[in-house]
């Protein structure tokens, strides 16, 4: 299952191809394009014929190759991808334990805290025995990316009351630090069991200097110049 698809559903054709059976793809609207999708699809199995990849079923890659002249319909069918949207993926109809793997990826840090804590919820719900939930967090000022004179953890300095008029619907950004996801985990029944907190050294410097907001002033330098975040997580049991 994968949470936050976009444009492209690159990662669950990924995970077709290296061996998964089906995958359900949500997002809160709909933005599959099927353009896009199929020249990045194209894209990527050019590379992977010229390139390899051990992990890959060779027989899939050529069928994925065919069903590419079919269009998107085509290709979600043959990867036994089924899209949601609109559809929210805190509240889906999927059956209790019937997913192996949950992924997002640039997803969880444009979430609000209390649908975070839902969303973890149902995951819980919907792991199975051994499944385990996986994601990647941006925790950087995403107008950081299209802008080299704002520092990447630019935000921390602002509080929420003069946040909230920078942040909007279209790009809402929760800063949420790496210990805030944690305990989200916890209290949604999930325990993590792999955690990767990269640390941006030229924010030190930066985070040291700036008059941070009072929210983020008592938090260690770990916690504030972490601008991404990898995690595993299982169901405690």
């Amino acid at each position: 299952m994968e949470i936050g698809t976009g444009w492209v559903p690159l990662i669950p054709v990924f995970f077709w191809l290296c061996g998964s059976s089906s995958c359900h793809a949500y997002d809160i609207d709909r933005l599959l394009s099927e353009d896009i999708s199929l020249r990045t699809l194209q894209s990527a199995v050019d590379f992977l014929f010229e390139k390899g990849w051990e992990e890959i079923y060779p027989e899939r890659l050529e069928a994925l190759k065919s069903a590419l002249g079919g269009g998107l319909e085509q290709v979600l069918e043959l990867c036994n991808i089924q899209y949601h949207a609109p559809a929210d993926a805190a509240k889906t109809s999927l059956e209790s334990g019937s997913v192996d793997v949950v992924f997002t990826n640039d997803v969880l840090e444009h979430v609000s805290p209390r649908i975070l804590y839902m969303l973890f919820t149902e995951i819980r719900r919907l792991l199975s025995a051994n499944g385990v939930t996986v994601h990647i967090v941006d925790l950087s000022d995403h107008y950081s990316h299209s802008d080299s004179s704002v520092p990447l953890l630019n935000f921390l300095r602002y509080p929420e009351w003069q946040f909230r008029w920078i942040n909007n619907c279209w790009l809402y950004q929760n800063r949420l630090r790496p210990h805030q996801y944690k305990e989200l985990l916890l209290a949604a029944g999930l325990k993590a069991v792999y955690w990767d907190a990269r640390i941006d050294q030229a924010s030190v410097e930066f985070v040291r200097r700036a008059r941070l907001a009072p929210q983020f002033r008592e938090l260690s330098e770990e916690e504030l110049c972490a601008s991404a975040l990898i995690f595993g997580a299982r169901a405690i049991k």
